[in-house]
């Protein structure tokens, strides 16, 4: 795998608009990463509408918003998979420790929160093994 750009796109738009130029440059591109589904799917819908289709392309990213599965759940659909990230648990972890600190002081040494991030691949999403939480 060779990385060959890094963009930040975090809405649809964006991440058509990179994945579109990345493409003039690279038109062999076969992975799309995306660190959020707004941006994926800008970033998806870029391959489809340039015919970057097929067992050897791929789309990722993370959020699990229920965009990104029903586009995951379309037949061959190279968006794989994406990460549940469990925003409502980090939200309500960061207000916990957020409020110990107002109340108590900051803590000596600095706290380590590891979220329950679950992948969800696209077999998962058609096979209904993935339920989301919302």
């Amino acid at each position: 795998m060779q990385i060959v750009a890094r963009q930040a796109g975090d809405n649809p738009e964006s991440g058509m608009r990179i994945i579109e130029a990345v493409l003039q440059q690279h038109p062999d591109l076969n992975l799309v990463i995306g660190s959020n589904d707004s941006g994926g799917i800008g970033g998806y819908q870029a391959m489809v509408s340039n015919d970057k289709v097929g067992a050897d392309k791929a789309v990722f990213s993370g959020d699990a918003t229920k965009e990104a599965l029903a586009l995951i759940a379309e037949e061959g659909s190279i968006y794989r998979g994406t990460v549940d990230l469990y925003p409502f648990k980090g939200g309500y972890e960061s207000a916990k420790y957020l409020y110990e600190m107002a109340t108590k002081g900051l803590p000596a040494e600095p706290k380590k929160v590891f979220l329950p991030y679950v992948p969800v691949p696209q077999e998962d999403v058609i096979s209904g093994k993935y339920k989301p939480a919302y």
